[in-house]
């Protein structure tokens, strides 16, 4: 009898079990790590709840045949030792159906702890297909990671656009590319307005258009000095952010700095590539 459900005691390395996304939003995790973690626990989970739903259908149907208490006990302690793991994947359903299982494990007849198996089986069924997760392509991993998305003196410049930059990347990534382009907007509201600083003018990406914005700018550099080969090296950086600025504009297929209703992959390609050239040129005037 005991033989027929050997195997049930409980894993060591099942103690061990921590999922390895939690506490980890929006990090990515590898198919290996899923799989390296989770593989020895669900196999172990499946197999011996196989084991214990064959075992005890075999009691309810002999019923010349008593499930005997050594046996309850090891079922018992089995389930004790998947309560923690169930915690750990936040499978509140199952470990109420474990709990309500232990108990008819103590009292009840052989049919009953049957069913009381068989509906922790489905529990657990049922809320492992609600943890679910998201697939990026390998090749926009990168992008996703990347919280600095313009380089590192960018971001030293223009501390501001840290965290817009990096949730633009983490969009593009998911193929959300009408949102990548908004948080790119944000981006550039905050490297346009330290451009006017620089220039000593006042622009209002807000409300103004990119055709106002760069009047104001190329202006503002028209009237700066080239008495001497450094005024001219100066002068020259800022045409050259001013018609990355334009670019800018260009890519972005709306006169105001508001994104416009949709934007295709290759359109928010266009804009991110604009915007890195802009706020790289931006960072080397600062």
């Amino acid at each position: 009898m005991i033989k027929a459900i050997e195997g049930l005691e409980s894993k060591d390395h099942l103690d061990k079990f921590s999922p390895p996304w939690k506490g980890n939003f929006y990090q990515l995790i590898s198919l290996w790590e899923i799989m390296q973690t989770l593989q020895p626990y669900a196999h172990d989970m499946a197999n011996f709840l196989a084991r214990l739903v064959v075992f005890i259908n075999h009691f309810s149907e002999a019923k010349e045949i008593l499930l005997t208490d050594p046996a309850r006990e090891i079922a018992i302690g089995w389930l004790d030792s998947v309560i923690p793991q169930a915690k750990e994947l936040g499978l509140n359903l199952s470990i109420k159906g474990i709990y309500r299982a232990k108990r008819t494990l103590k009292y009840d007849s052989e049919s009953d702890v049957a069913n009381a198996l068989d509906e922790v089986c489905n529990r657990i069924t049922d809320e492992l297909k609600t943890v679910m997760f998201l697939h990026i392509e390998p090749k926009n991993v990168d992008i996703y990671n990347d919280n600095q998305l313009f380089g590192k003196h960018v971001i030293n410049k223009c501390p501001l656009t840290l965290g817009d930059a990096g949730e633009a990347g983490k969009c593009f990534a998911l193929n959300r590319y009408t949102a990548s382009v908004f948080h790119l907007m944000r981006v550039m509201e905050q490297a346009v307005q330290i451009f006017g600083k620089k220039l000593r003018i006042k622009l209002d990406p807000k409300n103004e258009t990119w055709y106002q914005i760069l009047i104001h700018v190329n202006k503002a550099i028209d009237t700066m000095p080239i008495n001497t080969q450094k005024q001219k090296d100066k002068k020259l950086k800022y045409k050259a952010a001013s018609a990355h600025l334009d670019n800018v504009r260009a890519a972005w297929r709306n006169e105001v700095m508001h994104p416009k209703q949709t934007y295709t992959k290759e359109e928010a390609e266009d804009v991110m590539y604009s915007v890195r050239i802009f706020v790289n040129d931006l960072a080397g005037v600062l």
